[in-house]
């Protein structure tokens, strides 16, 4: 879970800690099978990253909704390689929803 920072926002900060990676633990800042994978080191190329997992800037420059959407995506392909699989279910998730029977399909 990534801690709360006072250059981050709670809204972004609940957004990032509401994926599979960052929600299943407590007291670390990702999942130990990640962070066992190298996980700060493929975070290297990707320096505006560390504004979000190490908790802002030495500039304090606000972490924006784009920027966190942009380390999931990353953190998304991260967690797909490490546990081989298509998806963390994370995005499906953000989609909206469609009530059951307001879409029919036509009948063959």
């Amino acid at each position: 879970m990534i801690p709360n920072y006072p250059n981050i926002p709670t809204d972004i900060l609940n957004y990032i800690n509401s994926h599979p990676a960052y929600s299943s633990v407590q007291t670390a800042k990702v999942d130990w099978d990640l962070w066992l994978a190298g996980f700060t080191t493929k975070l290297e190329p990707y320096p505006d990253f560390y504004k979000i997992f190490w908790g802002g800037s030495s500039d304090d420059t606000p972490v924006t909704k784009q920027l966190a959407e942009d380390f999931l995506k990353w953190t998304e392909k991260v967690y797909c390689e490490v546990y081989h699989v298509k998806s963390s279910g994370f995005f499906e998730s953000q989609l909206p929803k469609v009530p059951k029977g307001i879409i029919k399909l036509p009948k063959r």
